[in-house]
């Protein structure tokens, strides 16, 4: 069975009634009962670990504990680096990792290399340009900052 639309639509599903737990043991486990042998098995295993991945992030930003929030930070940044093993540069998997670094705090330069990227490509991604604009926002570029807009 293909993760998509059957186990990624089933942990959406899960998250929307707040099932958290159900929703991280579906998108953690999914991958090993899911078919493989089709035409974007890889871009969606990406996109269940990029999901994952996002709820960590979540989780961390909420937290109010320094170690709870590193733990949740830890295990986001261990799915974001599965999820690059499989697909490095799709642009969604890159916006997403490149948000995570700005709210890191100490990894602005990695952040603002990876909205370059997408924005070279594709220079209306939304998700991209409000990235850089915060990045020129906090270095005090204001008109930079709402260029794009």
């Amino acid at each position: 069975w293909p993760l998509r639309p059957g186990w990624l639509t089933l942990a959406k599903h899960y998250y929307k009634q707040e099932k958290m737990h159900d929703f991280v043991l579906l998108l953690e486990n999914c991958h090993k009962d899911a078919a493989t042998d089709y035409r974007e098995q890889e871009k969606d295993k990406m996109l269940a670990l990029d999901t994952l991945a996002a709820h960590y992030v979540s989780l961390g930003r909420k937290e109010k504990n320094k170690e709870a929030r590193k733990k949740h930070f830890g295990k986001a940044t261990s799915l974001y680096t599965q999820a690059d093993k499989i697909i490095m540069y799709d642009q969604n998997h890159l916006v997403g990792r490149a948000h995570f670094c700005l709210l890191e705090g100490d990894k602005t330069d990695q952040a603002d290399a990876q909205f370059n990227f997408v924005l070279a490509k594709s220079e209306k991604h939304i998700a991209a340009n409000m990235g850089k604009a915060c990045i020129l926002f906090n270095k005090k570029d204001y008109k930079g900052a709402f260029g794009p807009f």
